[in-house]
């Protein structure tokens, strides 16, 4: 089927790895991520609705409901009209279908506030990011701003092109150009449960999040002390936070789990792609909590591991084990109806507890300089998860970096101990929460 025709299809295949989502999505874990863009000037709220009626043919694929197949959950073409709403003081809030017509993503405002959420049934955050950039640029102008396109920014009368709707997983997976023969098939779940963060839940509904600004200049200077990139020094930091919480949570040392840091990696990056499904993996560093003394040894690991991981031939060994899960004939002649609360029980029981938390850099965003004077900064969070309680999300744009925290627990114990430790390092940080 050519590009254009799946475009204007009625209904299309979940990717690979979007197959999980709606075994585990829940009013806990609504696998919701959040974009917020702060703009200068508060929000004018018709506008904003044309906006999105206007960027609304652009990206048919994000237009979409979710339906229940024979064997496998699909997306169809939804004709219902889609409105802004206005934000909620929890993000991530799970999506009610009546509400929001079926819709898989959010649009809202507050003030000088807009934010989209995207369920990872559709996309990850470059999809995510490509929609709201249009978004943002086509309300500009609708409010008479003068916004020239560099070309960075999907145009809304754009045509749609080639590769946009691709499962690039299934696609790449299936090419003999990333073939090692000495390649073996290995489990994707390990038998070792990570420690997780113990705390006191928050109620269904309520999720608190906490931002750090910081001066990207101050993190580039420590990094370069440290030989690595600011990544690698977050998530280092990271681990080290969560090393300590576990000697304060765990009395006993023989009781020490290990402490794993789930670390996205946007295959974009590594791969020619422009789909904007999901095109993402995960890479994990694993700690046993005596076996790093101090933070230069736990740095030095995090880079050799994350460095070592991250490589083609090795992202693409996992791509491919992730792809033949889902490919095989057993799982695809499974009934849906049993094979959800299956894939939902090996989520929760195997996934889930093989990581302490997760760290996500969406990168550097750039937007045309007539775009940018229009946003104050830009910020990212995951949803709610229930496992690892609090996760952390980054993003960078002009001249700061703005790390946010989304946490499920009512102690703010990740984000207070990971920011001491920053700051112990020399990073100046500007905090801001919604609690």
């Amino acid at each position: 089927m050519r590009e254009t025709q799946l475009a204007e299809s009625s209904w299309y295949r979940l990717d690979n790895s979007a197959k999980i989502y709606p075994a585990i999505v829940s009013d806990r874990q609504t696998t919701l991520f959040r974009l917020a863009f702060t703009l200068k000037e508060n929000i004018e709220p018709v506008a904003l609705q044309q906006a999105l009626e206007n960027t609304y043919n652009r990206f048919p694929y994000f237009n979409v409901s979710l339906r229940k197949g024979v064997f496998w959950n699909y997306l169809e073409k939804n004709k219902e009209p889609h409105s802004i709403h206005c934000d909620t003081p929890s993000p991530c809030e799970n999506i009610n279908a009546i509400y929001y017509n079926g819709y898989l993503y959010k649009v809202l405002y507050f003030k000088n506030r807009i934010a989209v959420e995207f369920s990872h049934v559709m996309s990850d955050g470059y999809g995510a990011l490509e929609f709201s950039k249009t978004l943002i640029m086509v309300y500009l102008r609708l409010l008479g701003h003068k916004v020239e396109n560099d070309g960075s920014i999907i145009e809304p009368d754009s045509e749609i092109e080639p590769g946009e709707i691709s499962d690039d997983h299934k696609r790449y997976s299936a090419s003999t150009d990333f073939i090692n023969p000495d390649e073996k098939e290995r489990n994707l779940f390990g038998g070792t449960k990570a420690f997780l963060v113990k705390g006191h839940i928050l109620p269904i509904g309520e999720f608190n999040i906490i931002t750090g600004i910081m001066a990207v200049g101050d993190l580039k200077k420590i990094s370069k002390y440290y030989g690595v990139t600011i990544t690698e020094l977050l998530v280092a930091v990271y681990m080290d936070t969560l090393i300590g919480i576990q000697k304060e949570q765990v009395k006993k040392p023989e009781k020490y789990r290990t402490v794993a840091i789930q670390v996205p990696v946007n295959m974009r990056n590594l791969l020619k792609s422009n789909s904007m499904r999901n095109f993402s993996l995960f890479v994990t560093p694993k700690v046993n909590p005596p076996d790093f003394p101090d933070f230069n040894g736990l740095i030095s690991y995090i880079q050799g591991f994350v460095r070592e991981n991250t490589k083609l031939d090795k992202m693409m060994m996992l791509m491919r084990d992730n792809v033949a899960v889902g490919e095989s004939a057993l799982v695809r002649h499974i009934p849906l109806f049993v094979k959800l609360p299956i894939t939902k029980y090996i989520a929760n029981t195997q996934g889930s507890t093989q990581h302490s938390g997760t760290m996500s850099n969406l990168g550097l965003i750039k937007l045309p300089p007539s775009m940018a004077r229009h946003v104050e900064h830009i910020t990212c969070n995951l949803g709610p998860d229930p496992h690892s309680k609090a996760t952390g999300a980054l993003v960078g744009y002009n001249g700061k970096l703005y790390l946010t925290f989304g946490r499920v627990i009512k102690d703010a114990v990740v984000e207070r101990n990971f920011f001491r430790r920053l700051r112990k390092l020399g990073v100046g940080i500007k905090i801001q929460s919604n609690c």
